[in-house]
């Protein structure tokens, strides 16, 4: 409500002007006050009353106000906790700031797919192959006597040591007997007797001598001794065999590479032998291979999990023999989830806006941003970080138009916006109120007039609830006028502010003691630069008294005029 009044006297002039809701105006006399009575103006809360978010249950009620220096402000609402202090400050319009800070959230990783592999390297055989080849068989040849014996010696020996001489006479029957010598390597190892008739013979057999054996015929009519020899050669000895002695060795690394080296530490593997892989059991790979003596042959995998086991047979092995070693399945890395970010946005008829973001899929890794527009133009933007299932509210109240809030970064994987309209709201219209037969004030004539003049709207962005904790002071911005109050109860009223001068104001709640640096705001009466407070300059003492004579002349002449119009 507006109402503007002047009255142009000889002594004074006086303005009264009250604006910013409507506003109880008292007259209060106070005697002993030279040059008469004293009119004083008080302004309290008006009934429009601007309901403000606190963290928790809480709330306050603050009302802007245009009134004069001096001028008395009266506050209540609740607070958070009863019996701690609080502080009621004054401040120019728009004079602080939000702060936010995002919390980071950390990353993950995903490990690659192992792959498995087989491999067998055998190791060759190698293969020995004995000759004999036997002396050949000397024979032993006399010049017979006519008509006397004529002696010949044969000799042979194979190579298992069996050794045969025979003794033949060609020529005439001996006329007494001979005898023969057998040596083995020029030493005599046997001697013996015989006689033959024409044409007879006789035989002489040895076996397991291994050397050159030589038998000689002499005497018994022989004209001179007659020999014969034969080489048995000393076989090679056929050493006793001695069978493949096998050992597996098993190990499988954290990273899940498998080795197994079979070794023979035995005689050579005399055919080839196989080996068969299992992994917990079931068999998954299996070849052949054959060691000599010493020798050792591999066999590595990769990328397999669980009991690998590896038995070793055949090929002259006595038995089986088995290694076998664990590779531990490794903790899943899962798949990280990526932010799936949903935006619920309504309006009210009364400009009341409400923007819900859930994240519906994962956490989100680091920290996105939101921007508001009004009809295309940024208006707010601020950072957010959700966990999986989690939510923020962003609320508007006296916006009117097409909201869209746009969220973004932060993992998402494409920005996601929601929009609502605020329609504007039908203007309800100011009626202007003329007196009838407003009468001329004098000397002036000029008509009386009041005209009532809407409030202009406000604009408010409130954060939610729990962001509102995070307001502080702007620095270098101090209450202008404050007041403590430490309630013994929730809740509180009736607690005064006085206006220190003429200007635009918010009035805030902090959470702490006036004067503390660092006191988080709970409330304001009206976020950023909509006029908030305002104090028009004080009326002076001779304008209160002038007031007063104008208000009886304005009473006087209004009964003189309604008087006359009825005569």
């Amino acid at each position: 409500m507006r109402i503007s009044t002047m009255l142009m006297g000889g002594c004074c002039a006086l303005a009264l002007l009250i604006s910013g809701g409507s506003l109880p105006v008292r007259s209060v006399g106070a005697a002993g006050v030279p040059g008469g009575p004293r009119a004083s103006v008080t302004v309290s809360s008006a009934p429009a009353a601007v309901p403000l978010a606190l963290p928790g249950p809480s709330s306050v009620t603050v009302v802007p106000h245009l009134a004069q220096p001096g001028a008395t402000l009266l506050a209540s609402g609740t607070v958070p906790f009863a019996g701690q202090p609080y502080c009621l400050c004054l401040v120019p319009n728009g004079a602080f700031a939000a702060a936010d800070t995002p919390t980071p959230t950390p990353t993950d990783t995903p490990s690659p797919t192992p792959t498995a592999t087989a491999t067998d390297t055998p190791t060759p055989t190698p293969t020995a192959t004995a000759t004999d080849t036997p002396s050949p068989t000397p024979t032993a040849t006399q010049t017979p006597v006519p008509g006397g014996p004529d002696v010949a010696v044969t000799a042979s020996c194979t190579l298992g040591a069996v050794g045969s001489f025979t003794i033949t006479n060609n020529g005439g029957a001996m006329p007494s007997a001979g005898s023969w010598t057998l040596t083995l390597d020029g030493t005599p190892i046997a001697t013996n007797s015989f006689q033959l008739g024409a044409g007879a013979s006789t035989s002489i057999n040895t076996s397991g001598l291994f050397g050159v054996l030589e038998l000689t015929a002499s005497g018994g009519g022989i004209p001179s001794p007659v020999t014969g020899s034969a080489t048995c050669p000393t076989p090679t000895p056929t050493p006793t065999p001695v069978p493949p002695d096998i050992a597996i060795n098993a190990s499988c690394t954290l990273g899940a590479v498998g080795s197994f080296i079979i070794t023979n530490n035995g005689g050579a593997m005399p055919s080839a032998g196989s080996w068969t892989l299992t992994l917990d059991g079931t068999p998954i790979a299996t070849n052949t291979f054959q060691l000599a003596a010493g020798a050792s042959t591999s066999i590595n995998t990769s990328g397999l999990f669980g009991v690998l086991e590896l038995t070793a047979s055949g090929g002259g092995i006595p038995s089986p023999v088995t290694g076998s070693a664990t590779c531990p399945t490794p903790t899943p890395t899962p798949t990280p989830v990526p932010p799936d970010i949903a935006i619920n946005a309504s309006c009210t008829l009364d400009g009341t806006g409400s923007f819900v973001i859930t994240n519906n899929g994962g956490a989100m890794p680091s920290a996105g941003s939101w921007t508001m527009t009004l009809d295309g133009t940024p208006i707010a933007t601020n950072t957010f970080q959700l966990a999986a299932g989690a939510s923020t509210s962003i609320n508007t109240s006296g916006i009117f138009g097409v909201l869209e809030l746009t969220a973004s970064g932060g993992g998402i994987p494409s920005p996601v916006t929601g929009s609502a309209t605020c329609p504007t709201p039908t203007p309800t219209p100011t009626a202007t109120n003329t007196p009838a037969a407003a009468p001329a004030v004098a000397p002036a004539g000029a008509p009386l007039r009041a005209t009532a003049v809407p409030a202009p709207p406000r604009r408010e962005i409130r954060q939610a609830p729990a962001r509102m904790g995070a307001r502080t002071l702007a620095t270098g911005i101090a209450c202008v006028a404050s007041v403590g109050i430490t309630p013994a109860d929730t809740t509180f009223s009736g607690v005064a502010l006085v206006a220190p001068a003429a200007g635009s104001y918010d009035l805030l709640l902090l959470d702490g003691p006036c004067g503390s640096s660092d006191a988080a705001i709970l409330a304001i009466d009206a976020p950023g630069d909509a006029a908030g407070l305002e104090v028009s300059p004080p009326i002076p003492a001779s304008g209160r008294v002038g007031l007063f004579l104008f208000v009886l002349a304005l009473a006087a002449t209004g009964w003189f005029l309604v008087r006359a119009s009825r005569g």
